[in-house]
């Protein structure tokens, strides 16, 4: 599974733990406060767990001596040694365990970093998770992706203004890309080109879109990862990736069966 961890995270409106404040965030109920506030929009909310990582139903279940699907048999959280933790080096923006996150938003503060630490180093210990609400924040990933997840809107937030500037028949793109106008993403055309149709380029003959099932899709791979060497670049082709929103977008739609409206 693709390792997708803290894909929302944010600390620019991180509120308070029942009980303590924001600065303190050194014990299981600030941990699923900030879960709760600021990742679970992918991870649990809008009813995915992006990467297999649920943070909305028990974070500590999810993280505390779990292999990191890309980095196994690194854990998510070793109690006791939080240099050692998945978690905790994404957030702190080490180079051990690739990308940090939140992923290309505002780094998190010091304050919560250290929390995060602590919380690790004494021991990763849980209480009974805590329901502490949802703030409705979703930090700086803009806003979140309709309840329905349909082509239309797909067509409208995604593929339009990202992709047909290439993926398109009349594109005029030169150079090692011109090929990416035989695989139209116009209205009208993107649904045949992606559904059930197989990804020449996919070493394991992955489909470009397979129903239901978007980490087998070749499309997340490509705008997602992770993707071979030999499989082509990353895209939006020389473009940042996408924001948290539209990568929801496209993924709601694909777990959701993928339908033609």
């Amino acid at each position: 599974m693709i390792l997708l961890a803290l894909l929302a995270c944010d600390d620019t409106q991180f509120p308070s733990p029942p009980g303590g404040t924001a600065g303190a965030g050194s014990d299981y109920t600030a941990m699923q406060a900030l879960f709760d506030a600021e990742c679970t929009s992918c991870h649990g909310g809008a009813g995915f767990a992006l990467g297999d990582l649920d943070l909305a139903t028990d974070a500590c279940a999810a993280l505390v001596n779990v292999d990191a699907p890309n980095y196994a048999p690194a854990k998510y959280v070793v109690p006791g040694d939080h240099a050692s933790s998945v978690l905790w080096n994404k957030i702190a923006a080490t180079p051990t365990f690739g990308d940090s996150m939140p992923q290309n938003q505002a780094a998190l503060s010091s304050d919560y970093v250290d929390g995060v630490a602590k919380w690790i180093d004494d021991g990763a210990s849980c209480g009974a998770p805590v329901d502490t609400g949802d703030s409705g924040d979703t930090g700086d990933t803009g806003t979140p992706p309709p309840a329905d997840y349909t082509l239309a809107s797909v067509q409208d937030e995604v593929f339009t203004p990202y992709c047909v500037y290439c993926h398109a028949a009349d594109a005029d793109v030169g150079g090692e890309y011109a090929y990416a106008a035989e695989y139209p993403l116009t209205e009208g055309d993107s649904y045949a080109t992606l559904v059930n149709q197989t990804a020449i380029w996919s070493l394991t003959g992955m489909k470009r879109v397979t129903p239901g099932d978007p980490e087998n899709s070749f499309l997340w791979r490509k705008i997602w990862g992770p993707i071979d060497d030999q499989e082509g670049r990353m895209m939006p082709y020389d473009s940042p990736q996408l924001p948290p929103e539209k990568l929801m977008l496209v993924y709601g739609w694909i777990a959701t069966g993928a339908d033609a409206q």
